[in-house]
């Protein structure tokens, strides 16, 4: 927790931001087959401070946001193929507040091996951000992306 004030009567600023973060790995036989780790953060941030706005008039800036942000992924061997692996999961922020925001990022991983040190690589993402009082800075996507892995 970081909690700061100036305490001046010409400035009365105040900060507190709190971060509480909760991490898991699960790897049963050291992950061989299967895998899974989770992320999960739970932060607060608030924030107020006087300034001198238009024509000098006093004006307090003030802003609050209540966060959520979580990621996953599971890795699985896939049977009949020795160092095969697909990756499953992605990450997410959600905010309330001051600016409420939502971002989405899910993924799925494929990792073939097609020689002794030679990896098929395809990956899929989808990238979704928006925010409510801002929706025009909002977007989109899918990427996919396919590729060889060389390694020694």
């Amino acid at each position: 927790m970081l909690d700061n004030q100036n305490p001046d009567p010409s400035i009365k600023y105040d900060f507190r931001s709190r971060d509480n973060a909760l991490t898991v790995f699960w790897t049963p036989n050291g992950g061989k087959r299967v895998s899974l780790m989770g992320e999960y953060d739970r932060s607060t941030v608030d924030s107020n401070i006087s300034y001198l706005g238009l024509f000098l008039s006093p004006q307090t800036s003030a802003y609050r946001d209540n966060a959520h942000a979580a990621t996953a992924a599971l890795n699985l061997a896939i049977p009949g193929f020795a160092a095969a692996k697909l990756t499953l999961g992605g990450s997410l922020f959600v905010s309330a507040g001051s600016r409420p925001t939502r971002y989405y990022e899910p993924l799925a991983r494929l990792s073939i091996p097609v020689g002794k040190h030679l990896y098929w690589n395809s990956e899929w993402q989808y990238y979704g951000y928006g925010e409510e009082l801002y929706m025009f800075e909002g977007f989109q996507t899918h990427v996919f992306q396919t590729g060889l892995r060389l390694i020694r």
